[in-house]
């Protein structure tokens, strides 16, 4: 007991001594249409937000405002930062932070959004906002996710995109995928190399369940005597069943989750087609009669 007050009050005592220092918190481009001073306050914001920092991430980002007042993208910030830790969603969401999230929004656009990357930013986490009345968490989190690998798939070269769509790709991992397709699959492999690896993972625990079930099953089938005749269908119907839970687990899950994913690639890249021929077509001069 000495010893967990002791620990506990060391660690308020370093409180300060705890917090960031910028020095240390490494480097971050995330690009925005600002001013030079503005751009690298904008850059230690998105650190701390990789640092795990959120609430360190609004003196950066009230500098950027000082620095240049038309910057959209401090609001973008603002919104991403009062949804604090991906991990913890949504228990940890402060109530105020869904309810003011769409207007700091709002606010971006007002302020002045100078890109089309930009104002597909504030879109992409629009999302997670938007429908709040008729979606749960769960959805709008699903949305905010899918809005984000259009992003990434829209800007390539774009690794912020990139690193923020794995984040909300592996926090919406489902708790039941003893395979972690999703953190594998944020941590940059495809969807296929991604279920080939959770399969390969999870082969030899599925495996000794099964042989230890099956294992635990023999006397069953092989007892002879009064009742033997009961024993052997209980025993063969777990047998049969456990059997069969081997064969959804290790095939027929992975091939209906890969069928789904395709699915899923081939409405994003349609949707990418629609809106490239649309930038194409805003950008086609007209011809004069």
């Amino acid at each position: 007991m000495k010893t967990t007050v002791g620990l506990v009050a060391m660690l308020l005592a370093a409180g300060p001594a705890l917090a960031y220092d910028e020095a240390k918190l490494g480097k971050v481009h995330f690009e925005v249409e600002c001013t030079e001073a503005a751009q690298a306050e904008f850059n230690m914001a998105m650190a701390y937000y990789h640092s795990f920092a959120w609430s360190q991430m609004q003196a950066p980002l009230e500098r950027v405002l000082k620095a240049d007042p038309s910057c959209g993208m401090a609001h973008w910030a603002r919104a991403l930062a009062s949804l604090n830790n991906p991990f913890a969603w949504p228990t940890i969401i402060p109530a105020p932070a869904l309810a003011e999230g769409q207007r700091i929004l709002e606010q971006a656009e007002r302020t002045g959004l100078k890109s089309k990357r930009e104002r597909d930013y504030v879109a992409a986490l629009g999302a997670f906002f938007a429908d709040q009345d008729t979606m749960d968490h769960k959805a709008r989190a699903r949305a905010l996710e899918s809005e984000l690998e259009q992003l990434m798939r829209r800007y390539p070269r774009d690794e912020e995109a990139a690193t923020l769509y794995g984040l909300i790709l592996s926090s919406n991992f489902d708790p039941t995928d003893k395979k972690y397709t999703n953190q594998l699959k944020a941590a940059g492999l495809d969807t296929r190399d991604a279920i080939v690896q959770a399969s390969r993972n999870r082969l030899r625990p599925i495996l000794m369940t099964t042989l230890a079930f099956v294992a635990g099953m023999v006397p069953l089938v092989v007892t002879s005597g009064v009742g033997s005749a009961t024993n052997h269908s209980i025993g063969w119907v777990v047998i049969g069943g456990q059997t069969l839970v081997l064969v959804l687990t290790l095939v027929v899950t992975p091939v209906t989750y890969a069928t789904f994913e395709d699915l899923r690639e081939k409405r994003l890249a349609a949707r990418g087609v629609r809106w490239l021929r649309a930038r194409v077509t805003a950008a086609e001069p007209v011809t004069p009669l």
